[in-house]
């Protein structure tokens, strides 16, 4: 999977034939990438994470059920804007995109474990609030500020507050 998040940041900021190379261009350059590298890697040392390179303060992945490192799932995770990001969701699949200030988890303390289940090649636009135990289908766009607390069936275009479906994409 993190071979996926290399190749898809890659994209976007710098690309090599070595991967290695743009592994340690994007762990220095990215430091949102850092986040989604040190979530994977759980046995990075502590030394490594905060003196060489810091992870991103304002970008924040939580695990469905603490110290288990099982939410992301899939590959090619791709954060826009990591500003003021925080997510926590049951699983999350490949290539998704996140934007600023998106904040996917629980709708309630009563109820920690009742957290978004999020597909693959979903794209969140910024200000997005995603609660509760619902499913967000494949190939879905949530529009700019829109608060999503239904299911969100695959291929659909949501927006508004609530999120209601606005049209469907022709995949």
């Amino acid at each position: 999977m993190m071979l996926l998040d290399i190749e898809r940041w890659s994209k976007q900021y710098y690309y090599s034939s070595n991967i290695y190379f743009q592994l340690v261009y994007l762990l220095k350059f990215c430091p949102s990438f850092r986040n989604i590298f040190y979530f994977r890697c759980s046995n990075i040392p502590n030394i490594i994470q905060n003196i060489f390179c810091r992870p991103d303060p304002n970008f924040y992945i939580a695990d469905y059920i603490p110290n288990t490192f099982n939410c992301i799932e899939g590959g090619g995770i791709f954060v826009v804007h990591s500003f003021g990001t925080r997510i926590r969701a049951k699983y999350i699949g490949y290539g998704c995109i996140f934007r600023q200030l998106t904040t996917i988890g629980v709708k309630s303390t009563d109820r920690p474990l009742e957290v978004p289940t999020i597909l693959n090649n979903v794209d969140f636009g910024a200000n997005v609030c995603c609660f509760g135990n619902i499913t967000i289908g494949n190939n879905v766009v949530i529009g700019a500020g829109s608060v999503v607390t239904k299911d969100v069936p695959d291929n659909a275009i949501v927006a508004g507050n609530p999120a209601r479906i606005i049209g469907y994409r022709n995949i």
